[in-house]
């Protein structure tokens, strides 16, 4: 007996921690006599747990593969390959075969962080001693499944960064994109211009994994460009190169 996630038509990919995902098992009856009455018998073994662990197939004619389809999760702690899952095929009401399904593991996570003050669109310079300022995450999914239930958290303090906000939200991050969440944000009134790597945790499939987030902080500007007469709120747009100062 065969396994494929998802369906033979739209066949997914499926990692460690996946949770609730269809998978079909296909069965093939080798003989030469139609059975009747017949049925699937799961054992939940690991790496795989099934969500029901009895299904109802009726005929199964002779050679003519009949799909059946329920839904499974994998262990956090699986690794790829393909498993030998235990599995008791009854017929005629009374008689029963034992036999294996074939399971594939074969997908990964990993994923990317990056951030920005303020936004794509609305970008800010931050420097030492700056309250109160969205911080955006840019988490990018480097695996080839997709994740979902995805947040980041972050301890409350990590010089140079105070996080107001410790956690945000993803939700589902498909395989090759990105999603991204604010976090209000200040920096310590000693901090030194740099790119400081903030240690995060990304959650998903009920997993965590350490991820270290490069943030920027740039000089402050403000006691030089006063001593030149530049005026306070011309500050972003210097930073910004979208004005020129001679």
């Amino acid at each position: 007996m065969q396994a494929v996630w998802g369906a033979p038509s739209s066949p997914q990919l499926v990692a460690p921690g996946d949770n609730n995902v269809p998978i079909t098992l296909i069965i093939d009856n080798q003989g030469n006599v139609q059975l009747s009455n017949a049925s699937i018998l799961l054992t939940s073994t690991y790496p795989v747990r099934f969500m029901q662990n009895y299904l109802n197939v009726g005929y199964l004619p002779p050679g003519q593969p009949i799909e059946v389809t329920t839904y499974a999760s994998v262990y956090p702690n699986a690794t790829s390959g393909v498993y030998q899952i235990p599995a008791e095929i009854e017929y005629f009401s009374t008689s029963k075969l034992f036999t294996t399904v074939s399971i594939p593991i074969t997908g990964y996570t990993n994923f990317s962080a990056s951030s920005l003050w303020g936004s794509s669109s609305n970008p800010l310079v931050v420097s030492a001693g700056s309250a109160r300022q969205p911080l955006t995450i840019i988490l990018s999914n480097l695996g080839d499944v997709n994740v979902d239930n995805v947040s980041i958290t972050f301890p409350q303090n990590d010089y140079p960064l105070h996080f107001l906000q410790q956690s945000g939200y993803m939700g589902i991050i498909p395989a090759g994109l990105y999603s991204e969440t604010t976090l209000i944000t200040s920096v310590y009134s000693n901090a030194s211009p740099g790119v400081y790597y903030i240690v995060g945790t990304v959650n998903y499939f009920g997993e965590k994994q350490t991820i270290y987030v490069p943030v920027s902080i740039l000089a402050t500007l403000e006691p030089q460009c006063r001593q030149y007469g530049v005026l306070p709120h011309l500050l972003n747009l210097w930073h910004l190169g979208t004005t020129t100062f001679q």
